[in-house]
């Protein structure tokens, strides 16, 4: 039956709102895609491998190898009285899964540019898919963190285990905060992909991770007290999740002035990361 063009109309479909309520509010009714796509990501990266799972493993195991031989023997950095590689991997493993995570995160709108492009649904599923994806990872490290610790060194976890949930807690916060503000810039300014691996590289070093926080004042001879200076450097949110998780995995005096501060600018850097990218979400597609 022919149409009337009179009566013909076109149906625009948009994102959800404009409001940042109502788009949080509209997706738990995505949960699905949501799974779906944390299934994608899980296995694209076993596809065609032979390894598997096991490259979880291997890949923070040889990275941490190299760096424990060049700063734990060459360099000779100290260790809070730890084996060095224990040191190091306890710090490294949550870095591994924010560095990882970001920077697959830069390209996961333009990447999925054909999906963006034809079908509505809330982008901020890409990168948080990413996120929950790499939480899989981040336990099976763990996991062999633990053995590797009670069968090499004889080192079993203590008390400080159970606020585990904590320092995990700020870094997911950290982690999707930076991927939000990552996918939408990415996705506008192409600059943003090549510049992002750089400077994730570089915020290594910045962080904790292959030295100890006491050496801002040791090595630096700054005259402020230590104390002072490491509440300064917890603005720095990774700083927090690094020193959390080092006290939880391998003892001592949890860190909680940092994790306070960690988990304070944890939650602005998310909050910001997810309205940024909801007020940029109606013109994401226009630049794909």
């Amino acid at each position: 039956m022919p149409v009337n063009p009179s009566q013909a109309h076109d149906t625009l479909i948009t994102a959800e709102g404009a409001r940042l309520l109502h788009y949080l509010r509209s997706l738990p009714s995505y949960r699905q895609l949501l799974m779906f796509l944390v299934w994608k990501d899980l296995k694209v990266q076993v596809a065609h491998t032979v390894l598997g799972f096991g490259w979880l493993v291997l890949r923070p195991l040889l990275n941490a190898l190299v760096l424990t031989l060049v700063f734990g023997r060459l360099a000779r950095l100290p260790s809070e009285g730890h084996p060095y590689l224990l040191f190091l991997l306890s710090g490294f493993l949550p870095w591994s899964y924010f560095s990882g995570i970001a920077g697959k995160s830069a390209n996961s709108l333009i990447g999925n540019s054909a999906l963006v492009t034809k079908v509505y649904f809330p982008r901020l599923l890409l990168p948080a898919s990413l996120a929950i994806a790499g939480l899989l990872e981040l336990a099976v490290t763990l996991v062999f963190f633990f053995l590797l610790a009670a069968l090499a060194y004889g080192h079993l976890p203590d008390a400080n285990l159970i606020w585990l949930p904590l320092p995990l807690l700020v870094l997911l916060m950290v982690t999707l905060g930076t991927s939000f503000w990552l996918a939408a810039l990415a996705a506008r300014f192409r600059d943003v992909r090549q510049a992002s691996g750089y400077v994730i590289q570089l915020l290594m070093f910045l962080t904790p991770v292959i030295w100890p926080l006491s050496l801002l004042t040791e090595r630096l001879h700054l005259s402020l007290e230590p104390a002072l200076v490491q509440l300064l450097a917890g603005l720095h949110p990774l700083v927090g999740v690094v020193e959390g998780f080092r006290r939880v995995l391998l003892g001592g005096n949890m860190p909680w002035e940092l994790l306070g501060l960690s988990l304070l600018t944890a939650t602005l850097l998310f909050l910001s990361g997810v309205l940024y990218f909801q007020r940029s979400e109606r013109r994401l597609a226009d630049g794909l």
